[in-house]
Parts: structure tokens; sequence; C-alpha cells
């Protein structure tokens, strides 16, 4: 749940939306959908957490390598700007690895 709000751009309060509900029901009428207050309090800080230990522990294999990092700017069709920073690197093994580090709305 934490990454499709995150992955959509959603609000934590989809949950509590009754069309939203309704179509996870359909696909699986077993899933235990989470409230609003468990996806903001438990479930984005823990995805967080566990990205940020994940891209360390990339970071600090791939150490030695030569990396670069860019911005780029741009407006969603939903009429709003975003900046997001990227770094990309390449491993030991020869290999493009690109990063997402942080993605911003900006406002004005």
């Amino acid at each position: 749940m934490g990454i499709f709000v995150i992955d959509s751009f959603s609000p934590y309060n989809i949950s509590e939306n009754k069309s939203f509900r309704n179509f996870v029901g359909t696909l699986n009428p077993m899933y235990n959908i989470p409230g609003e207050k468990s996806i903001r309090i438990n479930i984005i800080p823990e995805l967080c957490r566990e990205i940020e230990e994940n891209v360390k522990k990339f970071l600090e294999k791939h150490l030695d390598a030569g990396c670069s990092i860019s911005f780029d700017f741009w407006k969603g069709v939903n009429k709003e700007s975003y900046l997001e920073t990227t770094l990309t690197l390449i491993d030991r093994d020869f290999k493009v690895n690109t990063l997402a580090l942080s993605r911003l709305t900006a406002k004005g």
C-alpha cells in the first residue's frame, strides 16, 4: 500500500475513498486496507527507512564508483511542477544504476 501511495502521488487518505475500497475489494476481498493514520504513521515511515537503508548499503558497496547527480524540473498533467534529484553511477560490473534521491512539488 505504501509503494502505491508513493508511486501514484496519492494522498494518505486514499484508503478511505469508497471507490478505491470497492476496487481493492474486487481485486482481493481478503485484503485489509490500512487506514489513513496507519499509512501516515506506520507504513510510509517504515518504507522510507527500508529504502534509505537499502540505498546506504548500495552506495557503501559501490563507494569507489564514479557518479553524477542531476536535477530534473517538469510540470505534470495535473499542472503541478516537480523537481527531482537523481544519482547515476556505474557499478563494478559496469551496470548503470539510477536512484531517485528526492522528488519535491514546487510551489508558486
